[in-house]
């Protein structure tokens, strides 16, 4: 690990641990460094057109035309009676009025508004919401949905049970594919490949010919997925490798291969 070295300022002799400057020249501390670069971000002393109070400012601010209120307050102040500034690309001069005072419908305070607010008529929002507190409340509560939350557990329940029976056989296919690919199986298909598929064998078992609708009868499950040469012994997860087996057709031929019976 390198040892950090203390530098002292090549200007003013000040030790420089952190945030150290470095030229050509040698190291300074960040004083210096502006003083000797002439980096313009020094702020400097202003005197307030309203109060003549003197504040400190950047010179850029002065540049741009800005940096002439020591505060917001004095800013008002002086701009009240003359014409506000253009708000938008699509304002003309003539559209431009003074701002002006306006007393609070609660608590009678004075407050300055701009001359493009015309229905201000509270000084703040606590003022507005010892009125509107009542009508927000009887708003709020009309776009509630359910009066009580066991009404809401009973209604999502009931839609997210409709969600599983719905997308039942898109979360089994997912899982039997997760399954497969977890044995490092090369290859993949989807639902719709598997669909076609199954129609190609008319929705019969490829190896004793039973009926896919016999099968969901008889047992409640329908054909299955199986792999023409096994995983086990470097088959494809493709959908050329794959035919439908009964359950029991299926467990029979266990990893073996056995020829499509059409």
């Amino acid at each position: 690990m390198v040892k950090r070295i203390d530098v002292k300022c090549h200007y003013c002799g000040k030790d420089l641990k952190r945030g150290q400057r470095h030229n050509k020249y040698g190291y300074y501390c960040r004083g210096c460094w502006n003083k000797e670069n002439g980096f313009r971000r020094i702020k400097t002393y202003r005197k307030c057109q309203q109060c003549g109070k003197e504040f400190r400012t950047y010179p850029s601010n002065i540049k741009r035309g800005n940096g002439k209120f020591c505060s917001r307050k004095c800013h008002f102040k002086y701009n009240i009676g003359k014409p506000s500034p253009c708000r938008g690309r699509h304002w003309k001069q003539k559209n431009r009025k003074p701002d002006k005072f306006i007393k609070c419908k609660i608590c009678g305070k004075e407050f300055i508004t701009h001359s493009w607010w015309k229905n201000r008529q509270y000084c703040g929002m606590n003022c507005y919401m010892k009125i509107n507190s009542e009508r927000m409340r009887k708003w709020c509560l009309s776009k509630i949905k359910y009066k009580t939350k066991e009404e809401k557990r009973l209604v999502m329940l009931k839609f997210g049970r409709e969600s599983y029976r719905r997308h039942i056989k898109t979360r089994l296919f997912y899982y039997r594919n997760l399954s497969f690919k977890r044995r490092n199986a090369i290859g993949k298909f989807t639902l719709i490949e598997w669909e076609k598929k199954k129609k190609e064998f008319g929705y019969k078992c490829a190896i004793c010919g039973i009926l896919e609708e016999e099968l969901l009868n008889k047992t409640g499950m329908g054909l299955t997925i199986d792999h023409i040469i096994p995983i086990s012994k470097k088959g494809m997860n493709n959908i050329e490798n794959i035919q439908p087996l009964c359950k029991s057709c299926n467990s029979r031929k266990s990893n073996n291969c056995y020829q499509k019976i059409k």
